[in-house]
C-alpha cells in the first residue's frame, strides 16, 4: 500500500505524513528546535544560490522554471525569517 493509499488515523497523523513524505520537519518542529529551523535555512541558501546561477548561465529552456521555482524558495525564506521574528517576540 503506497502512502496515498493509506488512511489518516487523525488528523495529526495527516500532516505528521506529509512532512514525512517531503522529508521536511513540520513547522512545530522548525519553530522548536534551531538547529532544525538553521538546517532548513541552509538547504533553502543554497537552492537559492543554485537556482541564481542557472538563470544566469544555465540552458535558456531551464530559465523560467528556474525563476519559478526560485519565487517560492525566496518566499519560503522569508515565512522563515517572519516567523522566527514572532516566536522572538513573544
Amino acid at each position: 500500500m503506497s502512502l496515498f493509499e493509506q488512511e489518516p488515523r487523525s488528523e495529526g497523523d495527516e500532516k505528521e505524513g506529509l512532512a514525512d513524505l517531503f522529508r521536511y520537519p513540520s513547522l512545530e518542529a522548525l519553530l522548536e528546535r534551531k538547529e532544525a529551523l538553521e538546517a532548513v535555512r541552509t538547504r533553502l541558501e543554497y537552492t537559492e544560490r543554485d537556482l541564481e546561477r542557472v538563470i544566469r548561465q544555465g540552458p535558456r529552456d531551464d530559465v523560467p522554471r528556474a525563476q519559478r521555482a526560485l519565487q517560492a524558495v525566496s518566499a519560503t525564506l522569508a515565512l522563515l525569517k517572519e516567523l522566527e521574528q514572532l516566536k522572538l517576540s513573544k
